[in-house]
């Protein structure tokens, strides 16, 4: 009695795995998209809750000297080709006339969607940003992410 695989079983199982394979590499792109979204989303969120943390332990506002405000926040460079969200320091002599210094740059991924607000994140002495964002990422297959800042919170959906 011989104990070995026929020739119909061996083209049964490499046409079962042939199928696997192919059902695969279908959903290889879209998994791999949706990791750029939510890889992202994770650095926008650091960046927004490190700016948050560095207004309240290192920001001030009022000072007896120049400038009498320095806070931090996020910013969106849409001049460049892909967007470029910057974490910067913002200083100036009053709230409404500041102006970024010593920014870190993130360059976002080529095949996201990002739409947001046209004014920066800025977070006061106390933790809050006074305007409300919304920052939204999405792919080529309509997969999304979005965050928004109201205040003290950073919610993401």
């Amino acid at each position: 009695m011989n104990k070995a695989f026929t020739l119909i079983e061996l083209l049964v199982v490499i046409a079962v795995v042939g199928i696997i394979l192919g059902i695969s590499t279908l959903y290889f792109p879209k998994m791999i998209s949706q990791i750029h979204v939510n890889k992202t989303k994770d650095r926008i969120v650091t960046m927004l809750e490190t700016a948050m943390q560095n207004s309240i332990t290192k920001g001030y506002e009022n000072a007896p000297e120049s400038p009498e405000y320095k806070l931090y926040g996020l910013s969106f460079d849409n001049s460049t080709s892909p967007l470029v969200v910057k974490s910067c320091t913002f200083e100036g002599n009053s709230p409404d006339n500041l102006t970024m210094n010593k920014c870190e740059s993130y360059t976002l991924p080529d095949d996201l969607n990002v739409t947001y607000g046209n004014t920066p994140v800025v977070f006061n002495k106390r933790g809050i940003s006074t305007d409300l964002t919304t920052i939204t990422l999405e792919n080529s297959f309509g997969y999304n992410k979005r965050i928004t800042v109201a205040g003290a919170r950073i919610n993401v959906k």
